[in-house]
């Protein structure tokens, strides 16, 4: 699979980077933006049909637009990638949690309720805000609005997240998490208890038939698979261990859901106070976001190759549940 890149050196104010590449036998009628995706790999779908919009792609030395338009074996396409624009984001004196910092990347521990990057309906006041404030200069092919962003975390999440300060450094740990070789490990506490130890879902996930802002186990999905182990139960609640094998967007929420586990105050998936008894009320009303919590990662360093793992605790109320649970605090 031919797959060389060059550099636009005819007008160097631009900084222009061209992709070119001949189509694999696998791609064969494949759409052209799929086909980005899979021969490109620090490019996803949804940039490879922005650029196709943009007009910045050729096949054969014919301009193609249409991300549906198809590809044959041997095609050789030519993708234009115009230069990063400046992030739109002000920085913004935010507290933050750096467990680890160097001059490629950095490792956050994220509260829960901080959203990750300015939305539509959210401009300021998010973890991008703050770590621009921090570190002044991040990664850009993330896009103007999430500078440095190589994962995300839901606003309700705690726990830890990557962050890349090079434009190198991104592309990396992307590869990595598009290898599934991140390793991710997960603590939430759910209503019920399962009738087995640990388990598997493998259910693939797609956009909610009625609701676009919720995810939903679809047949015509993404694939999805997350292993979970039970680690403590008591009454009607447990705790549990989660290993994510893909990314999905709201992936362990919606397959806890999906097997009839909603995590606590996780009401968009499920979760209602009324289904707990009156000691967990006082546990979880002041809590700011669902009792889901990414406790540890695992990946290789970008540039020196080293294996990094890191864990955090989840903040102090999740941490009360959980001494509940085990028995450790009274009712």
């Amino acid at each position: 699979m031919p797959d060389t890149e060059k550099k636009c050196d005819e007008f160097p104010p631009l900084s222009e980077e061209f992709r070119t590449f001949a189509v694999s036998d696998s791609c064969q009628g494949q759409r052209i933006d799929q086909a980005i995706s899979a021969q490109v790999p620090d490019l996803s779908r949804q940039r490879a049909q922005a650029l196709l919009r943009d007009a910045g792609v050729t096949v054969n030395g014919t301009l193609v637009l249409k991300p549906s338009s198809s590809v044959q074996p041997g095609d050789v396409v030519v993708v234009r990638i115009p230069p990063p624009e400046p992030t739109e984001v002000e920085p913004e004196n935010i507290p933050l949690t750096i467990l680890y910092e160097d001059d490629f990347l950095a490792v956050i521990d994220k509260p829960p309720g901080l959203v990750v990057h300015p939305t539509g309906s959210v401009r300021s006041g998010t973890l991008v805000n703050a770590l621009l404030h921090h570190f002044g200069s991040l990664s850009v092919i993330g896009g103007v609005t999430r500078p440095g962003i190589v994962h995300r975390l839901d606003r309700e999440t705690s726990g830890l997240l990557i962050v890349a300060k090079q434009d190198s450094a991104h592309r990396a740990l992307q590869d990595q998490f598009k290898a599934r070789t991140v390793q991710k490990t997960y603590w939430a506490l759910i209503h019920g208890v399962p009738k087995v130890n640990s388990g598997t879902v493998d259910a693939a996930i797609g956009r909610h038939p009625r609701n676009p802002k919720r995810y939903a186990v679809r047949p015509e999905g993404k694939p999805a698979v997350t292993d979970w182990v039970l680690l403590k139960s008591r009454a009607d609640v447990s705790w549990l261990e989660v290993h994510p094998h893909t990314g999905r967007t709201h992936q362990i929420r919606v397959h806890l859901r999906h097997i009839g586990f909603p995590i606590l105050k996780d009401r968009m998936y499920g979760f209602r106070n009324s289904q707990l008894k009156g000691q967990w009320i006082h546990l979880l009303h002041e809590y700011p976001g669902i009792l889901l919590h990414a406790r540890s990662v695992g990946f290789t360093h970008p540039v020196s190759n080293d294996m990094m793992t890191f864990q955090a605790d989840p903040p102090q109320g999740f941490l009360r549940a959980i001494d509940w649970i085990r028995g450790l605090e009274t009712e």
